[in-house]
């Protein structure tokens, strides 16, 4: 089968010279005109660490140009040059489906991408209407959490609350850093303890970061009359709130020109992915996701009144994310990485639909939807005799 184009690329050596033997140079010639140069579509990819990993398969087969290999997450493709005596395209493409990824052809593609969009809207629409008319999308995306008269084990609970927002937020990060590039013989254990080291990042980053904000709080007087400035809560949300839908699109593919916009591992981490700490580091860096729930126990750590209480807040909140943060990364080192994706495409729609449902809560708690409002009917004219 043949997935899409395939260009023949000819010898322009010219001859063989002097010192090159002639079967030798007939043999490269043979081969550099036997290579074809070939693009795939591929679904699936939710995260640059997909693309890292198809990279990785496509220079380990035999037969495929390493140097000529070209995986781009944003644009859901790969571009390699093949030779097809040693290996066809079909079995890139199971390769490659074998790692829980889809290959298309251009015509498939689109075709694809048409009909997953309005699935996935309509996925998007059911659930986020069941969940706001049974109750439950508040508690997944609680209204407002920052009271800074609460206790450190009611921190612990509301972290315990809020780790489904965290799976659906940072589930994709966490799984990039629990799934390995190569087959490992004890691959379940070193699963597990990327998973361990990547939450005990977080854990490190949020104690820390509370930790300072405390004693900013401290120097600046702030106390309790910052929890009254609800408008700041609710413009935190909305930021957040666009942020997550993005983050939510790009996982499912829908548009992928807003990959380029999403929240990445740097490149230069990209290549080390493999290095034990790099789970620890991406864990460092999950302090500073623009997360609604994160940014609210934020502000009762700035309003602590110290450093040692600021940072003792931020660890009670995040020890209650890591039981369910730390079940995901354990659940993939046990059922694999087929179940990986479904996970990934249930937390994508869920996602999208608490972004909907922050960028709503934002929207009632910082007061922007009644001030629009009372702007637009204050602009209309009053027609005589109708008051």
């Amino acid at each position: 089968m043949r997935w899409l184009f395939s260009v023949c690329i000819h010898n322009r050596a010219g001859g063989s010279g002097p010192d090159c033997g002639e079967a030798s140079c007939k043999k490269q010639s043979e081969r550099i005109c036997n290579m074809e140069q070939a693009k795939i579509f591929i679904t699936g990819m939710t995260c640059r660490n997909c693309e890292t990993r198809i990279a990785n398969l496509l220079k380990g087969c035999k037969g495929v140009s390493k140097v000529s290999v070209n995986v781009s997450y944003e644009c859901g493709m790969a571009e390699f040059s093949y030779n097809p005596k040693q290996i066809t395209l079909d079995t890139i493409a199971k390769k490659i489906e074998d790692l829980g990824y889809e290959v298309h052809s251009a015509k498939q593609e689109r075709k694809k991408l048409i009909l997953q969009a309005i699935r996935e809207v309509l996925i998007i629409a059911i659930v986020f209407i069941l969940l706001q008319h049974f109750g439950v999308l508040n508690r997944l995306a609680p209204g407002s959490l920052a009271e800074s008269g609460m206790g450190y084990g009611m921190l612990f609970v509301i972290g315990l609350m809020t780790s489904v927002h965290c799976i659906a937020m940072c589930g994709g990060i966490n799984l990039s850093q629990t799934l390995r590039q190569k087959e490992d013989k004890h691959v379940g254990k070193v699963m597990f303890g990327n998973a361990l080291m990547y939450n005990a990042g977080r854990v490190v980053s949020y104690t820390l970061i509370g930790g300072l904000l405390g004693a900013v709080g401290s120097l600046a007087g702030i106390g309790d009359s910052l929890q009254t400035s609800t408008s700041i809560q609710g413009i935190v949300k909305i930021a957040a709130g666009i942020i997550m839908v993005v983050m939510g699109i790009n996982m499912l593919g829908l548009i992928p020109g807003l990959r380029r916009f999403g929240l990445h591992i740097p490149a230069r981490r990209k290549h080390r992915a493999s290095a034990k700490r790099t789970p620890f580091v991406i864990g460092l860096c999950n302090g500073l996701m623009p997360c609604g729930p994160l940014q609210s126990m934020q502000i009762v750590a700035l309003a602590s009144g110290g450093f040692v209480s600021g940072a003792f807040s931020m660890f009670c909140f995040s020890m209650g994310t890591v039981p369910l943060m730390l079940g995901l990364g354990s659940a993939v080192s046990v059922l694999g990485q087929k179940f990986t994706r479904q996970v990934m495409k249930i937390g994508a729609v869920l996602v999208v639909v608490m972004g909907l449902a922050m960028i709503s809560q934002g929207n009632a708690l910082s007061g922007m939807g009644r001030q629009l409002a009372g702007t637009v009917f204050e602009n209309i004219p009053i027609i005589v005799g109708w008051e």
